[in-house]
């Protein structure tokens, strides 16, 4: 069995297992993996944040998650969803800051400390909020 750990996690690790036949100990398990590789295909960025929420004195700063083939970001954006769910509006952008590698991913910072952002601290119930965006 192959499972793609993609469903549980981003970090691009795959799965194998299989049942063992009683009293093998020498080959028991012979695995031939063909990978089907679309060419050209780039993972979209990863946008982490806080979720939890953000107190008032504290920064806001989002950790962004790049393929490495993916054109380098320039800046990120914070949108203000409208209560009634009809559009959005830019309340703020900024340049994002390189961060570095590790692993399979290039990393990449997005500080909007600098703007009050209430929506950001307070999640209960609330059918507006804010998403992000990159650009």
């Amino acid at each position: 069995m192959l499972l793609d750990g993609g469903d549980r996690v981003q970090n691009g690790w795959f799965v194998l297992r299989t049942l063992l036949a009683a009293g093998v100990t020498r080959n028991a398990v012979v695995w031939h993996v063909h990978p089907n590789v679309i060419a050209g295909w780039v993972r979209p960025p990863v946008v982490s944040y806080n979720q939890e929420g953000y107190t008032p004195d504290r920064g806001k700063v989002a950790v962004i998650e790049l393929d490495p083939l993916y054109e380098a970001l320039q800046s990120a954006s914070v949108w203000k969803v409208t209560n009634e769910g009809s559009g959005a509006k830019k309340v703020y952008s900024a340049s994002i800051k390189p961060w570095g590698k590790w692993l399979r991913y290039q990393y990449a910072t997005f500080d909007f400390t600098p703007p009050d952002f209430p929506e950001l601290r307070e999640r209960r119930g609330r059918s507006s909020g804010t998403k992000m965006s990159m650009s």
